[in-house]
């Protein structure tokens, strides 16, 4: 009789701790958060929870202070969710998680914060001040506020914005969920003292939406992503390039480029050609007034190389090597010597002058130089100028294949790495990368009569046809931040264009002293 007592109170104790159970988890169910855990953004691929968002890095405390870059107060009373304390979530079955458009951010405001923004007070200046890529970006975030519902504050920073948001990170707060930044910022130094969050986990970069071109190989750097590709970008937009006059092409009687890349004959003869025609002394006192080519410096010598397919730096086993003697850079630097010393038909500001972006295309403007060697974004500015401009690819050099397609400097988000104490990081990073997903063609603006990205500031159809067919094989060599990195190697090769030391000499001369800068950088 008693072991049947004892057997029923088993049984009774059993069913009431199981109905304690279910209550608990009714209730929980009821009162949690509306932050939905979603998979990566733009894709139907394998979910992770926000919580996750913290497996990137050591997490880190946020602290009650005022923030540095927007003056905001980053008391843990500022919204829900901000931040302020390490996620104590545990991680799901990714199995059993919604996809991204379930997201629902609860009305919470995300903060991102950008150099480049037309001095207003809120997004509407984004509208109309000269380049689509604003108006796409505009319809964008708006679109994503109705998607999420959250609230995109867009703001311009100060002009120390970048020095605000690494001193907020060391000081274990969170400046702003996203800043905006050119690629040579963060990359190397942000990425290697770990202040910044790898997006890979978030975002699937082999998806259609960001698997090409300068979307995807901006902030891509030994093995992981660092960012998310700013809505304001033109993804149809090409690297390194010649911008030429059409004009002087015409009056010279020059052959299009365009014709020449047509023909698979764009080439380093017929670009030399090319600068031959255009060089004149237009008065005949025996001083040319008009030159083949110009441009900045750093442009100049990159893009020979480039056009060769020569590279500063090559990557073996994760490590970083100097490849400054390959003989496709010797060569291209001996072609740059041929044009300034021999053909005498380089601008002599564009190897004497550290030109900065503002003046580096002063002398193509004033309508004294047939070709400028820059970037595709360039185009437009030319054409705001007044010049009959048209763009193409870079012409190949003997050892290339292909043309050569680089961009040294763009632009893209990065989270800060105290991000990782909000549990909806996770979340966050896929909003922000829908947000400026302004090239995705399936968004709601796109339809109708508006249009992106097709107004004669960007040239022709056969411009923009060349643009969008090359945009998918940018690349970005970010050896250009690498600390002290480019300044010795221009230097050197400015030297030779100047003729103050030899090609092979000067070459040799830097080869062990950037090997050591990349040892003691980027390889430790």
């Amino acid at each position: 009789m008693w072991r049947c007592i004892m057997r029923s109170w088993r049984r009774f104790v059993v069913f009431m701790l199981s109905l304690v159970m279910l209550v608990s988890a009714t209730a929980g169910c009821k009162s949690g958060s509306k932050t939905a855990t979603t998979g990566k953004a733009a894709t139907a691929g394998k979910a992770t929870t926000a919580a996750k968002a913290g497996a990137t890095g050591a997490k880190t405390t946020a602290k009650t202070s005022t923030n540095p870059i927007t003056g905001a107060d980053l008391g843990p009373g500022e919204d829900p969710g901000a931040g302020n304390g390490p996620s104590e979530e545990p991680a799901e079955d990714p199995s059993d998680e919604p996809d991204a458009n379930t997201i629902d951010m609860g009305g919470r405001t995300i903060r991102l914060v950008s150099l480049w923004l037309p001095p207003a007070p809120d997004r509407e200046s984004l509208l109309g001040v000269g380049t689509e890529e604003y108006d796409a970006f505009y319809y964008s975030l708006q679109e994503a506020e109705k998607k999420y519902n959250v609230k995109l504050d867009l703001v311009k920073g100060s002009s120390t914005v970048r020095n605000d948001f690494t001193n907020a990170v060391l000081a274990g707060l969170v400046p702003c969920e996203a800043l905006e930044t050119t690629n040579t910022h963060p990359i190397p130094n942000l990425a290697l003292q770990n202040m910044i969050i790898p997006v890979d986990e978030y975002v699937d970069f082999t998806s259609p939406l960001w698997s090409f071109g300068a979307v995807n190989s901006i902030s891509y750097w030994k093995g992981k992503h660092w960012g998310i590709a700013s809505g304001i970008m033109y993804p149809g937009q090409i690297g390194s390039c010649v911008i030429y006059n059409k004009d002087i092409f015409n009056q010279e009687g020059i052959q299009d480029p365009q014709d020449l890349m047509d023909q698979d004959n764009w080439n380093w003869d017929t670009f030399l050609e090319a600068a031959r025609l255009a060089t004149k002394d237009l008065n005949g006192d025996g001083v040319v007034d008009q030159f083949g080519m110009t441009g900045s410096y750093d442009r100049f010598i990159n893009n020979l190389i480039f056009s060769n397919g020569g590279r500063l730096t090559y990557l073996e086993n994760d490590k970083s090597y100097v490849s400054i003697t390959d003989p496709k850079v010797i060569k291209a630097v001996q072609f740059g010597m041929d044009l300034v010393n021999v053909y005498k038909v380089v601008e002599p500001l564009t190897y004497t002058t550290k030109r900065n972006y503002n003046n580096r295309a002063e002398i193509f403007d004033q309508g004294k130089a047939g070709m400028l060697i820059t970037e595709g974004y360039d185009l437009k500015y030319r054409i705001q100028a007044g010049i009959n401009a048209a763009l193409a690819m870079l012409p190949k050099g003997p050892d290339a294949n292909v043309y050569g397609n680089v961009m040294i400097s763009g632009r893209f988000f990065i989270f800060p790495i105290t991000l990782t104490s909000d549990p909806a990081a996770g979340d966050i990073i896929r909003v922000v990368a829908d947000a400026n997903c302004s090239w995705d063609k399936s968004k709601s603006f796109w339809q109708g009569e508006r249009k992106v990205y097709t107004t004669p500031q960007y040239g022709t159809e056969r411009d923009r046809k060349i643009s969008s067919q090359y945009a998918a094989s940018v690349d970005y060599p970010h050896e250009q931040a690498y600390p002290g990195f480019p300044g010795k190697y221009q230097s050197a090769v400015l030297g030779v264009f100047s003729g103050q030391t030899g090609l092979g000499a000067a070459l040799e001369s830097i080869r062990a002293p950037l090997q050591t800068i990349l040892d003691d950088t980027i390889n430790k």
